[in-house]
C-alpha cells in the first residue's frame, strides 16, 4: 500500500483524516485537478508519488496514486549530468603548448 491505507477500517473516512500530508490538503483545498501532485509516501520518504484527482459520476472523485520513484531518481541524475557538463564546459582550461586552446 502506497498511502498506508487499510481496509476495511478506513472506508468512508474522509481521506484528509487519512493523508495528513500538508501538500495534499492545499491540493484538495485548491480545487484545481489538471495537474498533479508529487508527494513522498507515507509509507516510505524515499517512494516518490504521483497523486491526481478525476472527477467521475455525480460529486464523486477518484484518486489515482502512481509510484514513480524511479522517474524522480532518472530525473534527478540527468538534472546532476547536465549541471556537470554545464560546469566543465564554462570552466576555462588551458591546455600546455596550445594557448588559444580552451576547453
Amino acid at each position: 500500500s502506497l498511502l498506508k491505507l487499510k481496509t476495511p477500517q478506513d472506508i468512508h473516512k474522509p481521506i484528509t483524516n487519512l493523508l495528513r500530508n500538508p501538500d495534499f490538503i492545499q491540493y484538495l483545498r485548491n480545487g484545481d485537478f489538471e495537474d498533479r501532485l508529487l508527494m513522498p509516501s507515507p509509507v516510505d520518504e524515499r517512494i516518490m508519488l504521483s497523486l491526481r484527482i478525476v472527477p467521475y459520476g455525480k460529486k464523486q472523485r477518484l484518486l489515482v496514486v502512481r509510484d514513480i520513484t524511479r522517474l524522480h531518481l532518472l530525473e534527478q541524475v540527468r538534472r546532476d549530468f547536465i549541471a556537470n557538463v554545464s560546469y566543465a564546459t564554462d570552466r576555462r582550461i588551458r591546455i600546455p603548448g596550445n594557448p588559444d586552446r580552451r576547453g
